[in-house]
């Protein structure tokens, strides 16, 4: 029988005494990794002005394409290493074990991230493909697909295609 919510949240607050203080720092340390990623990829995107009263967009300013592609690239690779990273500190919290910093920070790159790279890359191709069918498949999709990265990390003996299936 399910239980009600105030029992899930219940449990999730006495999971979480004590490792606000390890969770909370991981958070914004992943954050600022893909938000400085982001900003520095989007420094480099090309730059227009709009004219409101007639509607017309002007090219400012070119960007570079190249180091646009580059920066995009880092932020995939980085991004797929970080979900899985983050996606393991989730689930160590909610079984009750403490997140170790330095284990958490690395995890990505310690347990298999080409597997990580390439379930992310496969969930956004799908998804994709999925949503030029139609808005709609595309949103059903993305939903099926979001736990991918938890059983990845439960079964790391997994593939990606595994994972996502």
């Amino acid at each position: 029988m399910k239980e009600m919510r105030h029992v899930y949240k219940e449990k999730a607050v006495t999971n979480m005494v004590g490792k606000y203080s390890v969770v909370i720092p991981i958070i914004l340390i992943f954050g600022i990794i893909t938000g400085g990623l982001s900003t520095l990829t989007n420094n480099y995107r090309p730059k227009y002005e709009i004219d409101w009263t007639t509607f017309e967009r002007t090219l400012v300013d070119s960007g570079n394409p190249a180091l646009v592609l580059v920066f995009s690239l880092i932020a995939f690779l980085v991004g797929a290493i970080v979900i899985y990273a983050s996606t393991k500190m989730y689930i160590q919290t909610a079984n009750n074990e403490t997140p170790v910093i330095e284990d958490i920070l690395v995890v990505g790159l310690k347990e298999d991230p080409f597997r990580s790279i390439v379930l992310q890359f496969i969930i956004s191709l799908f998804t994709m493909l999925w949503t030029l069918l139609f808005i709609i498949p595309g949103i059903v999709k993305s939903y099926a697909y979001s736990m991918s990265f938890y059983i990845a990390v439960l079964k790391p003996e997994l593939s990606a295609n595994d994972a996502l299936d």
